[in-house]
């Protein structure tokens, strides 16, 4: 158990100082290292001393981003100041002592934070506003006791958009792809690179009325092997070297089609080919005989 006693060392300070710094707010881990300045400074009976980040750290526990954080918000307080370390051959990468800090006994100039609705305000002596910051943490009141913060409620503006347009997306793939699946009797699975091959079409100005248009001419194909060959990949995706599945089928009508090629006949009797529409000897072998109609 803890047993400190007077003998054993103890800090000499003036109780007006004291009572001044009972009455001005300073957050938790700004006053440990305020602390900790007046035990290196009145603990040795010093009015000012020089102080390493190390030694920071190793009093108050607290990492040296922490320390110097801290120790720019004392001094925006006016609490405590501060004389910078003299540099060695005048390389400033290279410094002969720690910085010296001591308290700033004038406790007429601290400048202390007002906190008000949420709000930190610095005021100076006088009463000038210098700057705001807005504090995150929502007091519970009998006005907003009721009211519940979501993640959307603080989103910036352009946050909620993008969310906006990225469901607005998701939601027309699954009515396309519902659509194409209807229409083509399927069950194929919706993966990531489904998913890929017709969100990049959305992106490319597809209205849904022009899927609907192109997923119909695509099962109304009268190609005969296209029960089987029913592959989101044949309209929503594309291929090197081929024309686009997407620009195909929204354009295809029976008008634009190819006929097909009328199959040759060749008279059977014939003595030049003996029916099978080539010529079979002399010059013009293999050639086209001239009965083929």
């Amino acid at each position: 158990m803890a047993n400190p006693q007077k003998e054993n060392g103890y800090v000499m300070i003036s109780n007006h100082i004291f009572d001044a710094l009972c009455k001005i707010r300073i957050k938790g881990q700004a006053r440990q290292v305020l602390d900790y300045i007046i035990r290196k400074t009145y603990g040795y009976n010093k009015k000012e001393d020089r102080i390493s980040l190390s030694q920071f750290t190793l009093g108050t526990g607290l990492n040296r981003s922490t320390v110097v954080r801290c120790l720019k918000y004392l001094q925006k307080m006016n609490l405590i100041s501060s004389d910078k370390s003299v540099t060695r051959g005048g390389d400033k990468s290279v410094t002969s002592n720690p910085n010296k800090y001591k308290l700033n006994k004038d406790f007429d100039t601290w400048e202390p934070i007002e906190k008000v609705a949420g709000v930190v305000t610095f005021l100076p002596k006088g009463g000038d506003i210098l700057a705001q910051k807005v504090v995150t943490k929502v007091s519970h009141t009998k006005d907003n006791i009721q009211k519940t913060i979501t993640k959307d409620s603080v989103l910036p503006v352009s946050a909620k958009k993008q969310k906006e347009e990225k469901q607005e997306k998701n939601d027309r793939v699954f009515k396309i792809y519902a659509y194409f699946l209807e229409k083509t009797g399927k069950k194929f699975r919706l993966n990531d690179l489904r998913k890929k091959m017709v969100k990049k079409r959305i992106s490319e100005g597809y209205t849904d009325d022009e899927f609907f248009k192109a997923i119909d001419n695509f099962v109304n194909d009268d190609w005969p092997g296209r029960k089987d060959c029913l592959d989101p990949l044949y309209i929503f995706g594309s291929q090197k070297g081929k024309p686009d599945f997407m620009e195909k089928w929204l354009n295809a009508t029976k008008e634009n089609k190819k006929p097909q090629r009328r199959k040759e006949k060749a008279k059977p009797d014939c003595d030049v080919c003996g029916g099978t529409g080539r010529v079979l000897h002399g010059e013009y072998k293999n050639a086209q005989c001239f009965c083929v109609t």
